[in-house]
């Protein structure tokens, strides 16, 4: 699917875009009383209400204070190349299905036309409803709201922003639809301004990307416990042992039958100690340290470390003397600077 924009805004359209999107106060689909009886559909409170749209030959298509508004086949709604969300658990997808079944559509999808083929629509927002109506058989069409205006880019951002306001996504998610936009030349600051999450966050969440495929699948079994936080330790000790030991962690990290939640803790740790282990020093380890007033000795086992500090006409004596030493059990230097009588 060819991803790029056929149409395209500024950044300060699309934030007023947005805003409106927010403003609860803003008349949009028009609605005078609470939709009564099960199963009522955004449709049907359409038809209810038709007399207080301007024109009266709208029949599936509105234009409700600007939005641009039809009932448009699952069938015909594409996924997004830059969906924001990725993980759909098949229990979420049920929910939602059930809530359609009991509850009909509260508010519209938002959809693009599709630019290379025409008749067809890319989602920008709504995306679990379409899911769940394929796959529960509940609605064989949906309301939308057509956003002619946006590129496939900028409609994913407002589905990410909309998601985020309504039910914010795990770090997977981010970090997923993040290295999307990413691939497709935004910065990490351009990101994070658009995404209103802080650049440290950004690079935190960039863990995800190198963690392998294993890994990526335990992390899909519970991503609101496989954090950004876990991701980047979890990538160095994948670094460090490999796959397997890093998919093996995660799975022991979120074991629901263990007697206790583990801790996030519990998993650094554990990691650290694999990855940077403790270096161990013993005090045993030195076997002479004499401090002196103008200097110490100081040895370790088979190394020994000399610092002086000697004045005028016994400087040279020390040097005399320190020279004889060394000859005596120094290796042939590399390199001579002189004779430090400068």
């Amino acid at each position: 699917m060819n991803a790029k924009a056929s149409k395209s805004i500024t950044d300060d359209e699309f934030a007023a875009q947005l805003r409106a999107e927010r403003n609860k106060g803003h008349v949009g689909m028009v609605m005078t009383k609470p939709p009564v009886g099960k199963g009522k559909s955004l449709e049907e409170m359409l038809n209810e209400h038709r007399g207080e749209i301007d024109s009266p030959s709208i029949e599936r298509r509105g234009l409700v204070a600007g939005k641009n508004l039809q009932m448009i086949p699952i069938n015909l709604i594409d996924e997004n190349p830059f969906a924001p969300r990725e993980v759909y658990t098949s229990e979420m997808i049920e929910r939602r299905a059930s809530a359609l079944r009991e509850q009909g559509q509260n508010d519209p999808i938002h959809v693009i036309p599709h630019p290379d083929l025409p008749g067809r629509y890319i989602i920008s927002d709504g995306w679990t409803r379409v899911q769940a109506c394929k796959a529960h058989k509940v609605l064989d069409e949906l309301l939308a709201e057509i956003h002619d205006d946006l590129s496939v880019e900028e409609a994913a951002w407002l589905g990410f922003h909309q998601n985020e306001q309504r039910e914010m996504h795990c770090d997977l998610d981010r970090a997923q639809f993040f290295e999307k936009m990413h691939a497709n030349g935004m910065t990490a600051t351009d990101i994070a301004r658009r995404s209103n999450v802080s650049e440290t966050a950004v690079s935190f969440l960039r863990s995800f990307s190198k963690l392998d495929d294993s890994v990526i699948s335990v992390v899909k079994k519970n991503p609101k416990r496989l954090g950004m936080n876990e991701a980047y330790y979890l990538a160095q000790l994948q670094e460090h042992s490999g796959p397997e030991a890093a998919a093996n962690l995660a799975m022991e990290y979120i074991d629901p039958e263990a007697e206790e939640k583990r801790p996030r803790a519990w998993l650094i740790n554990h990691v650290k100690s694999i990855v940077r282990p403790k270096k161990t020093t013993s005090t045993s380890s030195i076997t002479k340290q004499v401090k002196y007033a103008n200097g110490y000795l100081k040895q370790r086992g088979n190394h020994f470390e000399v610092s002086f500090h000697v004045e005028g006409f016994r400087r040279k004596d020390f040097a005399e003397q320190l020279d004889v030493l060394l000859k005596s059990f120094a290796e042939e230097p590399q390199d001579e600077t002189g004779d430090g009588d400068e």
